[in-house]
């Protein structure tokens, strides 16, 4: 996902991730991200939550391309349960 997203827009990256698989794809989805100021939005857990990669590793990513990472919480779903 990541080397065919920087394919995509010529080396650049994209700005905005959308990961419904979870943490482990966490390291596709910053490869993805363009060098500053990228989105991750996890909107999901379909991979797992064991992805492998401790907590250090994770914020260091995120420090180097001044990343974001959101998680979206599926509305529907917790108002189903209401």
């Amino acid at each position: 996902m990541g080397q065919e997203a920087r394919r995509l827009t010529g080396g650049r990256g994209v700005n905005v991730v959308v990961n419904n698989v979870g943490v482990t794809s966490m390291d596709q989805s910053f490869e993805s991200l363009c060098a500053f100021n990228g989105v991750i939005s996890l909107v999901g857990f379909l991979g797992g939550f064991d992805g492998g990669q401790n907590s250090l590793d994770l914020i260091l990513q995120i420090a180097k391309k001044k990343a974001k990472v959101q998680y979206v919480i599926m509305c529907i779903y917790l108002l189903s349960k209401c």
